[in-house]
Parts: C-alpha cells; sequence; structure tokens
C-alpha cells in the first residue's frame, strides 16, 4: 500500500493529538473532522483546513477516508467505532476501548468481518520509559519477573463537555477511565492477570466514583502487582518499579517543582550482600528523552498508520483493549463486594452494566 491514506478524526477533545498524527506522516492526510462544539470545528478549520461536521455519519459515508480515530467520550466508543468498521474504516478508538466487556466483543468482532484493523489508544506503550522496562524484560536483563508497581499522582480531570467525565454513567469509573493506562503497561510486562483486589474511596462530591483507588494483582506466572492511583494531586509524575529474578528497575516520568523529571535506573542483584549495598558501583542510570503525553499520542497513531500500510499488527490490538477493560471491571466489582475477583470474567458485572447510559444519551444536556 503506497497511496495516501485520508484520514478523519471523530471527538476534537483529545482528538487534537490524533488530527496532529495525521497531518504529519508522510503516507496520511487529515480530510475531515468531526465534533458537537462549534469552536472546535472552527479550531480544526483554522489550523488543518479540514471539511468539519457535526454528524459524523457524513464522514463514515467518505469513500476518500480510509482510517477514523474516535476520540468521543467512552460510552460512545463502541457504536461509533462498529458503525466505522463496517463503513470500511480502520479504526484507532481511544482508551479506553470501550465500557463493558460485550462492546468489546462486539467491536472485534466487526473488525474481523470487515477484515480492517482495531487498534486501541494505549499510548504508554510508545513512550521511552515503558518501551525501555518492556524491551529489557524481553531480553531478559531483569530475569523473571517477580513485582510491579505503578504509582500515577495527577491533578483532577480538566472540565468536559457535560461533564461526562465526572460520572459513571459515561466514564465508567476512576479505573477503567484512567487507571487503564496502567493496566496495560502492568500487563504488557508480566503477562495476563488471573486474581483482582481493589480498594478506593474519594472526597470530590462532584465526581460519583472514587478518586483515589489501589489495585492489587496476581498474575499467571505468579507475580505480584500494585496499581495506585489518584486525581486529587497535583501535576504530577508516574513512577514505576519492576522487580526481576536478576535485576530491578526504577523509573519516574512528570513534572516536579522544579522541572520535569525522567529517570530510569537498573540495579543488578548481588549474591554478595555487602556488594549489593554498593549502589555507587552498581546502579546503571539509562538515558531517556523527555515525556511529553500528546507526543507519545501522536507517535502511538502513526504507529497504526504503519501498521495499515505494512499490513502487520497493530501494536494494541482491541483484544489486548479487551483484556484491559476486564481487569478494570474486575477492579470495580472487587471495590462493590470487598471481595478478590478471579478472572476470567464471563460478562460485565451488572451492578456495572447497568449503570451505564446509552450510546445516544444528549449528555451535552447535563451541563
Amino acid at each position: 500500500m503506497s497511496r495516501v491514506l485520508g484520514a478523519a478524526v471523530i471527538g476534537l477533545g483529545i482528538g487534537k493529538a490524533h488530527c496532529e498524527a495525521y497531518a504529519s506522516h508522510p503516507n496520511t492526510k487529515l480530510l475531515a473532522v468531526a465534533d458537537l462544539l462549534d469552536d472546535r470545528l472552527s479550531w480544526a478549520r483554522d489550523k488543518y483546513h479540514v471539511d468539519t461536521y457535526k454528524d459524523y455519519q457524513k464522514i463514515l459515508q467518505r469513500d476518500d477516508i480510509d482510517i477514523v480515530s474516535v476520540c468521543t467520550p467512552d460510552f460512545t466508543h463502541a457504536k461509533i467505532t462498529i458503525e466505522a468498521l463496517e463503513a470500511g474504516k480502520h479504526v484507532m478508538v481511544e482508551k479506553p476501548m470501550a465500557l463493558t466487556l460485550e462492546d468489546c466483543d462486539r467491536m472485534i468482532e466487526a473488525a474481523r468481518k470487515a477484515s480492517r484493523k482495531l487498534s486501541v489508544d494505549h499510548c504508554l506503550r510508545v513512550g521511552a520509559m515503558y518501551a525501555t522496562i518492556k524491551r529489557y524484560i524481553e531480553e531478559g536483563l531483569l530475569g523473571d519477573v517477580s513485582n510491579i508497581a505503578i504509582f500515577h499522582w495527577r491533578g483532577t480531570f480538566l472540565v468536559k463537555p457535560g461533564r461526562w467525565i465526572q460520572k459513571r454513567k459515561f466514564a465508567g469509573s476512576m479505573t477503567i477511565q484512567e487507571m487503564c493506562h496502567s493496566i496495560d503497561m502492568i500487563r504488557w510486562w508480566a503477562g495476563d492477570v488471573s486474581e483482582v483486589y481493589a480498594t478506593g474511596n474519594g472526597v470530590r462530591a462532584d465526581f460519583d466514583y472514587e478518586q483515589t483507588v489501589f489495585i492489587n494483582l496476581k498474575f499467571k506466572n505468579n507475580a505480584l502487582g500494585l496499581v495506585s492511583h489518584t486525581m486529587l494531586g497535583f501535576p504530577g509524575r508516574w513512577t514505576v518499579w519492576v522487580i526481576g529474578t536478576k535485576a530491578s528497575i526504577y523509573g519516574e516520568v512528570g513534572r516536579t517543582s522544579t522541572g520535569p523529571i525522567s529517570e530510569l535506573i537498573m540495579k543488578e542483584h548481588k549474591e554478595d550482600l555487602a556488594e549489593d549495598h554498593e549502589y555507587d558501583k552498581i546502579l546503571k542510570p539509562i538515558r531517556l528523552e523527555k515525556f511529553v503525553e500528546a507526543n507519545v499520542i501522536v507517535r502511538h497513531v502513526q504507529t497504526f498508520i504503519d501498521s495499515i500500510i505494512q499490513d502487520t499488527r497493530p501494536l494494541v490490538t482491541g483484544e489486548e483493549g479487551r483484556k484491559v477493560v476486564e481487569i478494570c471491571l474486575a477492579a470495580d466489582l472487587s471495590m462493590h463486594t470487598g471481595d478478590k475477583v478471579k478472572l476470567p470474567l464471563t460478562e460485565t458485572p451488572r451492578i456495572i452494566a447497568d449503570n451505564i447510559a446509552p450510546p445516544d444519551y444528549p449528555y451535552l444536556q447535563e451541563e
């Protein structure tokens, strides 16, 4: 495939980064965008000189558009993605893939029937720190993974149209809306999860779900994991550590009071305990580029473009996106029941599924 592919973006919140990905890739041309808000459409016309629509169906009807990014509120992902696949488009859908397992399954099946590629924007996979840790694990430098922890300290979400991101019926929960990034990373590094236990709470009344959550994970290979997130901090950093049988690795990316941080350090385990404490000799700093969230979104979308052109497997498939949703749903169920939850889940727990709004719900009227 050598021709330039036509691309479109539906939803211009985080979708602005997707626009940049298509506009700056040599093998795609951004042709159209859709959004419900006039100011966003004006922004796209002024910046990219593209066709703009309030009705995304007009994008799906165009024969010159090959790839669509779905960047709308989470509860609408499945409907729009399936319609785009059935219209013959390849689809990059923003994270989370969907809010129920059943919707994930329908999206995967639609891609299979249409013979089109489907990917989920778990963009941290292209971040330098995360990709380096993956490479070190694959090369055996850490040995077998024994323990993983990811901590994310951040501020509250920006106000969204209709305040949809603050409501369980539109965004699902803290786990599926925000922690899905870390869940994808921890799966990518350590494999499939067999058991989940989670606790969480909140202090803000303007969110109807937890704002701080701790998830304990047990993997099929008996490794253990911890994912801890809060949105009650301030911008913000990711802290990661991975313990292997040969070595441990520690990393941080984000912002501090003195400026940005991007750090990764590895320590080999020494049999002699005294030598194991000679940190000035055995610590190995690893040089990293500066982490910028918008940049990793652009780069990940562009890996999807490359997978279409080269007819290769996307970096994040629909099946992998579904596994992330499953773990997040198990964590939510654990918080509801106070119990450990075994995987796999046979269905989306009814206590969760019954609270999700239908995809045509007029969320902008909730402002």
